[in-house]
């Protein structure tokens, strides 16, 4: 089995727990502290025109079938990994991805009810035991600030933001039992915390990683 030589890191939550914000902080940090970083996001991801069309196609249309939806988000993540992620990992960077493969099992998965083992062999191709994150960062906010947060920000919604309370309640839950079952890959973080806080923790936490 090959071995990157950077470090793979995933942010993940529900809907406007700050994870962007968040990102970019802690990309600016790391850099500052000397680390060579990538910074990318999902569905799409930085540079890919290709995968960036499949984000389009998915955010535009809010009535795709649940297992459609899921090998469309495979497919601009399988293009993502190969053409970004690992290129940038072989070159010994620390590589922090918004989103990645457990928010396909999360939204797709357990709140949309496509069998886990539909799952688990999209992501055996697409990304395979090689290729999973170090560690995966989950930001817990309570969806209704989280809503809130969306709608002070005056900024456009997409069709997840969208969905009613009860969606995003059963996400929020979907992500605590996904921490409960692997401490060891998964750090739980309180996004009603500052920005400034949440970078710091992430930051140190990843600094201890590399170390």
């Amino acid at each position: 089995m090959k071995k990157h030589k950077g470090i793979f890191i995933t942010f993940e939550g529900g809907e406007g727990t700050g994870k962007t914000t968040v990102a970019k902080l802690v990309e600016e940090e790391l850099i500052s502290k000397g680390m060579k970083v990538f910074l990318t996001r999902e569905p799409g991801g930085t540079g890919l025109e290709f995968s960036e069309k499949i984000r389009e196609i998915i955010m535009d249309n809010d009535n795709i079938d649940p297992i459609t939806e899921l090998l469309l988000f495979n497919a601009s993540r399988r293009e993502h990994l190969v053409k970004k992620i690992i290129p940038h990992l072989n070159k010994n960077e620390i590589v922090i991805s918004d989103r990645f493969s457990d928010s396909t099992f999360i939204y797709q998965g357990v709140v949309k009810g496509v069998e886990l083992s539909c799952f688990t062999k999209a992501d055996e191709i697409t990304v395979g035991k090689e290729n999973q994150p170090s560690i995966t960062f989950i930001f817990d906010l309570d969806p209704k600030i989280g809503l809130e947060r969306i709608s002070s920000k005056n900024r456009s919604t997409n069709r997840f933001d969208d969905e009613g309370i009860e969606f995003h309640q059963k996400v929020k839950k979907a992500y605590l039992d996904l921490y409960e079952s692997n401490k060891e890959k998964y750090f739980l973080l309180d996004a009603s915390k500052s920005v400034d806080e949440i970078k710091e923790i992430i930051v140190n936490k990843i600094i201890k990683h590399v170390s």
